[in-house]
């Protein structure tokens, strides 16, 4: 977990996070896309925009997670909770177990 909170620090250390945050969402490192998701999920302006819809079809359910985390505390329109609802029930099953 400091991993993560020295992520969310780090992703914020300027005013040019929404690049870093774009540029880190396709990066092949799944921790980098966590932050990515979590930042766009807290600061995005449409909760399910793009970018958060791009993190909920994530292949890495860590990266799905953040995401969703992000969208804690958030104030989300009946429409908006359908739309995540529907991207939840989506999700593939996968057939491994992360012992990570």
């Amino acid at each position: 977990i400091n991993r993560l909170h020295a992520g969310f620090a780090i992703i914020n250390l300027d005013d040019r996070v929404a690049e870093r945050a774009e540029s880190w969402q396709d990066s092949a490192d799944p921790f980098a896309r966590q932050l990515a998701a979590w930042w766009f999920a807290r600061h995005e302006s449409d909760p399910l925009g793009k970018h958060v819809e791009h993190a909920l079809r994530d292949l890495d359910r860590g990266v799905r997670v953040a995401a969703v985390q992000g969208l804690r505390g958030r104030t989300l329109a009946e429409a908006v909770r359908g739309r995540l609802r529907l991207l939840i029930s989506d999700e593939e099953r996968v057939g491994y177990t992360c012992m990570h």
